[in-house]
């Protein structure tokens, strides 16, 4: 009897583990899933740590000379746990000619990368003006002490982590950059820093997911419990 007895509670701890890891499998892969859905895009920080415009003569005398942007980006992932994975990201810079009036000047492209929890990355690179521009005559034409400058980064980022990924979040973010017209180097002393346009990624099916995931969080030790009661007392009717 008492052999019969350890036989019937082995095979409830073995149900009771068995529920226990069901719901852990069921649970934690939306909860993940939904987490990296829900992060806020400030969670990146960007910002511009060195922006330079000069003209440059070419050594080549059959080559035209040439206007070159230098610029320095600082990109950090400020979150605990999450990392990132960013598609090419696309810079593009223009200069405020007039109140209203902003004129492109070129654009580069930082190719796909992937950063760690706290992981920063510094890309700097030099883009030639597009062909009629020059600093030469930004300069010449500047209505004030300073040359107003913009900087606009735009791509597609990924969040992810137990190799589990969100769905692909479109990222904007731009800065206004003051230059000396005299040096060409940006005035501020402080790295700006780019403003995010996009904050906020949650859909109306995120949020209807969410939702339903509290609701059946809060209800699963029930459906746990019942489900072993059923189990034990199927037993002990054998």
């Amino acid at each position: 009897m008492a052999a019969t007895e350890d036989a019937k509670n082995a095979k409830l701890a073995i149900a009771q583990c068995v529920c226990g890891w069901t719901m852990f499998f069921l649970y934690v892969p939306p909860w993940i899933w939904l987490i990296l859905n829900t992060v806020n895009q400030t969670s990146i920080s960007l910002s511009l740590e060195d922006f330079m415009i000069a003209d440059v003569q070419s050594s080549n005398v059959s080559a035209l000379n040439q206007t070159l942007i230098y610029f320095k980006l600082h990109i950090e992932d400020t979150e605990n746990d999450l990392s990132v994975h960013y598609e090419n990201l696309s810079l593009g810079f223009s200069y405020y000619r007039g109140s209203d009036n902003i004129v492109q000047l070129g654009n580069y492209t930082i190719l796909r990368f992937h950063q760690d929890a706290h992981d920063k990355t510094h890309p700097q690179a030099s883009v030639v003006l597009k062909q009629g521009l020059s600093w030469q005559e930004i300069s010449r034409n500047a209505t004030s002490v300073t040359v107003a400058f913009r900087v606009d980064l735009a791509g597609v980022v990924r969040f992810s982590e137990f190799n589990v990924e969100s769905k692909k979040l479109k990222m904007m973010a731009g800065a206004k950059v003051e230059v000396d017209p005299v040096t060409g180097r940006r005035i501020s002393k402080k790295a700006v820093g780019l403003k995010h346009m996009i904050k906020h990624h949650q859909s109306g099916s995120v949020t209807f997911f969410l939702v339903f995931m509290i609701i059946a969080t809060i209800f699963a030790p029930l459906w746990c419990f019942c489900f072993v009661e059923c189990f034990r007392l199927c037993r002990s009717d054998n």
